[in-house]
């Protein structure tokens, strides 16, 4: 797609991309996903980085406060890490 912006022609070739439902974003994000499942196939120590992450991604986690009707609430996530763990 291109859109005149100010006085100039702009492309815009993923606009199409804004409606996630429609069949052609569907594709693309299946090849996408195809395209990186292959190269992440091809990197070593994945099980070991993959652990990592869960490790320093675990965590107590306090959300923001959300005001609904008249009282207020936030989301907890425990994690499983303790204080002071690396």
């Amino acid at each position: 797609m291109v859109e005149e912006l100010h006085g100039r022609l702009v492309a815009d070739p993923f606009r199409s991309l804004e409606d996630i439902a429609s069949k052609e974003t569907v594709a693309w994000v299946a090849a996408e996903n195809r395209l990186t499942d292959s190269y992440f196939a091809t990197v070593p120590g994945q099980e070991s980085l993959r652990t990592r992450l869960a490790a320093v991604s675990s965590y107590e986690q306090y959300g923001l406060p959300r005001h609904h009707g008249d009282r207020y609430f936030w989301t907890y996530t425990p994690g499983s890490r303790t204080s002071g763990s690396p």
